[in-house]
C-alpha cells in the first residue's frame, strides 16, 4: 500500500436530524451510546454473474460453475457469507448444463443451493447495469426472482443493482411487479443495493452512487436520491465506494472498498462523524476476479485487510439482509446518509497522478 498523500482536510459537520444509537451525543467521539465501543462500518462482500449469451452454452456455464466453487473455497476462511447478484442465463441454463456427476461433487445439490447451504451465500436478482430495457434483455427482475426461487431455498427480495436516476424503475420497485415478462410471477422487492447511473450499462461508471448508510431515497435526482423520505417504502443500503481500483491506475482515492471502510472508521474514531448511526460499504468483486485464479492473490490481500479490520472491531462483514436487520434492531431504523464528498481527503490511500 502506498503512503497517504497529504491533502487539505475537509471540515466535516454532523448530519442533522439523526440521533445516535443508544442515545449518545454526536460529539461523544467514537463511542456508541457511552458503551466505549467503536461504531462499526458494516461491509458486504458481493459479486456478479452477468447476463452473457455464452452462459447459455454448457462449456462456459461449466467453467463459471467451477469458478464459483473455487471462489467459495478461497474466501471461506475470511467470511461466512457472500452476496452473489446473478442474472437470468446462468440460472436458467443450469437444468441442461449441470450433469449428475457435477451434483455428486456438491452433495447431490445444484451448485447454487450448495453455495447457499455450505457457505452461507445469499442470491439477489440482478440485471447487468441495472438495465431492464427490452432492447437489451428479454427478462426483468421478477423473472430472475422466479428462476432463482426454483434453484435456491431462500432467494432474497433484494434488488441486486439498479439505476438510481431512472424514475420509472424506482416506481416499479416501490409498487412491486404484478408479473414478469417471461413468467407469470409477481414480486415485491424489500431492499435496494448497488445503485448505479443509467450510463453504467454503457460502461461509464463515473456517476454511480458512492454514498454510505441506510435510508429511503426520496427520488431520482442526485439530491433527492441522497435524501431520506420516510413516506417511501424501500430502504437502500449505501455501497460507499463500490468500485475498487482493479486496473492499478494511480488516479484513484482508495485502492479498494475495504480501505474506504477503514477511512470511515478512522473518521468515527476521531469524532469527525456522528457515532451510533449506521455506516455501510460494499466490497464488490467482479467476475474477472472471482473466476480467474491468477487474480486470487489480490483478492486474498483485500480479504486479509478486511479480516484485520473486523478483528479490531472497526468493520463487521455481513450480508445485505443481515445489515438491514441490524439497522432495524440495533439502530432503530434511524436513517443515515454519508455522501462521498464528506470523506476526509487526508484518508485517501492512492497516489495522486497529475
Amino acid at each position: 500500500m502506498s503512503s497517504r498523500v497529504p491533502l487539505i482536510c475537509l471540515l466535516l459537520g454532523v448530519l442533522s436530524g439523526c440521533g445516535p444509537k443508544g442515545g449518545g451525543s454526536p460529539d461523544a467521539g467514537g463511542d456508541t451510546g457511552g458503551t466505549g465501543a467503536l461504531t462499526p462500518v458494516y461491509v458486504t462482500l458481493v459479486g456478479h454473474v452477468e447476463d452473457h449469451d455464452s452462459l447459455w452454452l454448457c462449456p462456459k456455464w461449466t467453467e463459471t460453475r467451477d469458478g464459483l466453487l473455487a471462489w467459495a473455497e478461497l474466501i471461506a476462511p475470511y467470511t461466512d457469507t457472500f452476496n452473489l447478484q446473478i442474472d437470468y442465463p446462468f440460472i436458467a441454463a443450469m437444468e441442461e448444463c449441470e450433469l449428475p456427476e457435477m451434483r455428486a461433487e456438491t452433495g447431490g445439490e445444484n451448485v447454487l443451493r450448495y453455495l447457499e447451504s455450505a457457505y452461507g451465500w445469499e442470491f439477489d436478482p440482478h440485471q447487468e447495469g441495472g438495465y431492464e430495457g427490452v432492447d437489451e434483455t428479454p427478462d426483468d427482475y421478477a423473472d430472475i426472482h422466479w428462476v432463482l426461487s426454483k434453484v435456491v431455498d431462500h432467494p432474497t427480495d433484494t434488488v441486486g443493482g439498479f439505476i438510481w436516476n431512472d424514475a420509472d424503475q424506482l416506481s416499479r420497485y416501490e409498487e412491486g411487479y404484478a408479473t414478469g415478462r417471461i413468467h407469470d410471477h409477481s414480486w415485491t422487492p424489500q431492499l435496494l443495493s448497488m445503485a448505479v447511473h443509467f450510463n453504467h450499462h454503457r460502461s461509464d461508471f463515473s456517476k454511480d452512487n458512492h454514498t454510505s448508510g441506510i435510508w429511503h431515497p426520496a427520488g431520482h435526482t442526485e439530491t433527492d436520491f441522497n435524501t431520506h423520505d420516510g413516506a417511501r417504502r424501500l430502504p437502500y443500503i449505501g455501497t460507499g465506494l463500490q468500485h475498487s481500483n482493479w486496473s492499478g491506475s494511480g488516479r484513484c482515492d482508495f485502492h479498494n472498498s475495504i480501505e474506504y471502510a477503514g477511512a470511515v472508521s478512522n473518521m468515527l474514531e476521531r469524532g469527525d462523524l456522528a457515532p451510533g448511526l449506521i455506516y455501510t460499504a460494499s466490497m464488490a468483486f467482479p467476475s474477472s476476479v472471482m473466476l480467474e485464479a491468477e487474480r486470487y492473490d489480490l483478492a486474498i490481500e483485500i480479504l486479509q485487510s478486511a479480516q484485520a479490520l473486523q478483528d479490531a472491531g472497526r468493520i463487521e462483514i455481513a450480508s445485505y439482509t443481515a445489515v438491514h436487520a441490524t439497522w432495524l434492531s440495533e439502530y432503530g431504523g434511524v436513517p443515515n446518509v454519508l455522501t462521498y464528498d464528506q470523506i476526509d481527503p487526508s484518508e485517501f490511500t492512492c497516489d495522486v497522478v497529475d
